[in-house]
């Protein structure tokens, strides 16, 4: 009889972030979560078709409560730019293992393409209010915080060019 393990996708999710954390991206392959898992390697693709497919699967996950967090602050009455660049900080931060290693860069650049537009536009449907409706500025305002908070600038030498593109 097949051996039945509750929750085995999250399972598998946690297992992979924190081989990722601990080890790094180029180190982890789906046998050695497999492995941790206690599963044959065969059981893992009926959940996902390729290591690349996990963190993807894990990192949306993760955007997702990365959105909430900056929806809930605007829904508190905290609709700032600041409050959404810091949240973009935050969930750079926490996937710095694979922002900073270079195979995961070159699997993420792939689907970058594909995924980078829908994150801006997230953003930007967060900040359109705070543009006076102008879909145009709050895209490209999305598209700064979020160039800005993978390079790591101090939010307050931001501010002021954000304050002069708001009047």
């Amino acid at each position: 009889m097949p051996k039945i393990v509750e929750n085995l996708r999250e399972r598998i999710l946690e297992v992979a972030r924190r081989q990722i954390i601990e080890n790094g991206y180029s180190k982890v392959t789906m046998r050695s979560i497999a492995k941790d898992c206690k599963i044959g390697l065969g059981t893992i693709y009926n959940y996902f078709e390729s290591k690349d497919f996990i963190v993807a699967t894990y990192m949306a996950e993760d955007w997702k409560i990365c959105l909430d967090k900056i929806q809930n602050n605007i829904i508190n009455n905290k609709p700032t730019l600041e409050s959404i660049y810091y949240g973009l900080l935050e969930f750079i931060s926490d996937h710095n293992k694979l922002f900073s290693d270079v195979n995961a860069e070159i699997s993420y650049a792939t689907n970058a393409m594909k995924w980078h537009p829908i994150f801006r536009q997230q953003i930007a449907v967060l900040i359109l209010q705070l543009c006076h409706n102008d879909v145009f500025l709050s895209e490209f305002i999305a598209e700064s915080l979020i160039s800005w908070s993978i390079e790591k600038k101090e939010y307050s030498l931001l501010s002021p060019i954000l304050e002069t593109l708001l009047k």
